[in-house]
């Protein structure tokens, strides 16, 4: 157990490290270069497994499914034919989550979460093909998160060396 712990210490400290260099450096990435350039270009970005890509832009880490992330637009139209949305959304100010079902000729179900720091996208249209996802989450959460086994076992470390004077 204690080696697993110092194993994770380690790994932390090495994430906290590599997030507090990219955090400046990704205000100069640009993870929808080919929406600027009217050509398809490949991004700043990570590919993953399964079609998804990690990116890191202005100050954030992007999740998305597809070339680019969605940043937000018109996804679809609705006819005055097709029957009411499914709506469920809870907010409080400018900040949420919410499911929406469509049921029109598009059959779209959208789901979106909006905090502070954090950005989630996800439609999907009842066919086969894969959700449109995108998840942005700012770079303040994972740095935070990583130095706190570091930051405990430097404090752990001076009360040790305080008790041992």
């Amino acid at each position: 157990m204690k080696h697993i712990l110092k194993i994770l210490t380690v790994a932390s400290a090495m994430a906290f490290c590599f997030l507090v260099v990219i955090w400046p450096v990704s205000y100069k990435m640009n993870l929808s270069r080919s929406l600027a350039t009217g050509k398809y270009e490949p991004s700043d970005s990570i590919p993953l497994p399964a079609q998804y890509h990690l990116g890191f832009e202005e100050g954030g880490m992007w999740f998305y499914s597809h070339p680019t992330p969605y940043r937000g637009s018109i996804i679809g139209m609705s006819s005055t034919n097709d029957p009411p949305p499914f709506r469920w959304y809870w907010n409080v100010g400018d900040f949420g989550f919410g499911h929406e079902i469509t049921f029109g000729h598009e059959h779209l179900s959208e789901r979106a979460c909006d905090f502070p720091g954090i950005y989630f996208r996800r439609f999907w249209w009842f066919d086969d093909n894969p959700p449109y996802t995108t998840l942005r989450l700012s770079l303040f959460y994972p740095v935070f998160l990583s130095a706190i086994l570091p930051l405990l076992w430097v404090l752990r470390r001076r009360r040790l060396g305080v008790q041992k004077s």
